[in-house]
């Protein structure tokens, strides 16, 4: 449906409401002022709100993958755009969220080892 995948595509999940990428160490600098950085990107995906059936192909989605590295998509690093997905591969841990009568609510997955 939107530009989010993991290890292929969804038919009804949309695109994450946010993407909140995890801060990697800087150890150092080279000489030329850029820095060294120690360790993988990983972040927090998040959906506001969720129908069952795009909970459930999430769900399903991570079931399938999970305890693996495999390909897919995230929004760029800087998150300063929703609109700009870059390949990546990467650890998708199962989503966690909040369920109602009708739907799902405040829905998180993390991301971690992204290589892109």
């Amino acid at each position: 449906m939107g530009q989010f995948s993991i290890n292929g595509t969804f038919t009804y999940l949309p695109d994450p409401s946010s993407y909140t990428p995890d801060q990697i160490v800087e150890v150092g600098t080279f000489t030329d002022g850029a820095p060294i950085l120690q360790g993988k990107e990983s972040g927090t995906l998040t959906w506001d709100i969720l129908t069952p059936t795009q909970y459930k192909e999430l769900y399903d989605a991570w079931n399938t993958n999970k305890g693996n590295l495999v390909s897919g998509t995230l929004p760029e690093r800087s998150a300063a755009s929703l609109a700009t997905y870059d390949s990546v591969t990467a650890y998708y841990h199962e989503p966690i969220g909040r369920a109602s009568v009708a739907n799902w609510h405040n829905v998180t997955m993390t991301v971690t080892y992204v290589s892109r």
